[in-house]
């Protein structure tokens, strides 16, 4: 508990809003957020402060997305859920704040 009350000022110098909209604004806002990546799923600041560590980014990770969701791709149900949060979760508005 120590340590975690030590590094908490680090992370919270440098906090700001997280939640990311595309891979160019999914980045961590502490330099210390390696070091922390064991504290995201405990502790709310860290994964707020480290999206990208933490892996909480929100991105689509096929480039193909927009012309998929313009096809249908979001709103079709022949794809599974998982399948579309996993490839175009951003571009079919998957993510939660």
């Amino acid at each position: 508990m120590r340590i975690l009350i030590l590094l908490i000022p680090l992370v919270t110098a440098n906090l700001m809003h997280a939640e990311s909209k595309s891979a160019t604004s999914c980045r961590d806002r502490s330099w210390n957020c390696s070091r922390l990546k064991d504290l995201c799923e405990s502790q709310p600041l860290i994964a707020r402060s480290c999206p990208q560590t933490c892996l909480k980014c929100c991105m689509d990770s096929s480039p193909f997305c927009q012309k998929w969701k313009h096809n249908g791709f979001c709103r079709n149900n022949f794809y599974v859920t998982i399948k579309m949060r996993r490839m175009c979760k951003f571009s079919c508005g998957m993510c939660t704040h």
